[in-house]
């Protein structure tokens, strides 16, 4: 039999495929398994959220411990408060420091006795000078013997929240230079008073040591202690108190 296809034509076109019906029905039966096998969205939703994604360095804090952080300078803020709270101040008035910083403060007790602090400080505690405190604590070991001094201690505390940065100004100054201040305008029932800067974590001196009276609480901030050195003196005695004394020795001569 004679073709009629031209043979230059026969060669460039594509060849066709003759697919039996056994293989069409094994091709199909091959698609529906592949089918079956796929994922479901379900699936895939699941899958996705079991996985754990590691936690960057640099993600930003949340709010949580932001919370957390503020609460607890709170909490260490409120410690100094409730501990004031329960003592009564012995002074309040300025201190100052030239070129350095003035504030209003108050000054509440630590140690010793404070029965005339109240009118033996000035209104304005001006404070001229530095001292090292080697020099310092030498000077109190020998006052330990003494018969006519004794040691005061007490804290200076801002009056309000406003005069918190000049306070902190001043106990940096002393601070950072390891040195203690010295007051120059002490009565004559103060012998000598230091300024002394104690840092949050720094130690109590052990020359202050056993405290006589409130203390200090166990978490405080950054302060300044008073070591105040009071002549022991005889004050001069109250006229009325000196009158109902008599009085009463009167009473009890006629009786």
């Amino acid at each position: 039999t004679v073709s009629r296809r031209d043979p230059r034509t026969a060669v460039s076109r594509p060849a066709v495929t003759v697919t039996s019906p056994q293989d069409l029905s094994t091709s199909k039966l091959g698609a529906t398994s592949s089918a079956s096998e796929e994922p479901k969205p379900d699936a895939v939703k699941t899958a996705l959220t079991t996985l754990t994604i590691p936690k960057s360095i640099l993600m930003k804090p949340t709010s949580s411990l932001i919370n957390n952080s503020s609460e607890s300078r709170t909490l260490q803020d409120g410690d100094t408060s409730v501990f004031l709270s329960r003592i009564d101040a012995v002074w309040k008035g300025f201190l100052n420091m030239h070129n350095v910083a003035k504030f209003v403060t108050k000054a509440y007790p630590v140690s010793g006795p404070i029965e005339h602090l109240s009118e033996d400080l000035p209104d304005t505690i001006h404070i001229g000078g530095r001292i090292s405190p080697h020099t310092v604590w030498d000077y109190i070991s020998k006052l330990k013997s003494s018969f006519s001094k004794e040691l005061c201690v007490i804290r200076f505390h801002p009056a309000t929240d406003e005069e918190e940065v000049a306070y902190i100004s001043l106990y940096s100054y002393f601070s950072s230079r390891g040195r203690f201040g010295v007051v120059a305008n002490n009565s004559r029932h103060i012998k000598d008073l230091y300024l002394i800067p104690l840092g949050a974590k720094d130690p109590l001196p052990s020359r202050l040591l056993p405290f006589e009276g409130p203390g200090l609480e166990t978490s405080r901030p950054n302060l300044l202690l008073g070591l105040v050195i009071c002549q022991k003196n005889k004050r001069p005695a109250d006229p009325e108190k000196v009158y109902e004394e008599k009085r009463s020795r009167i009473q009890v001569q006629e009786e």
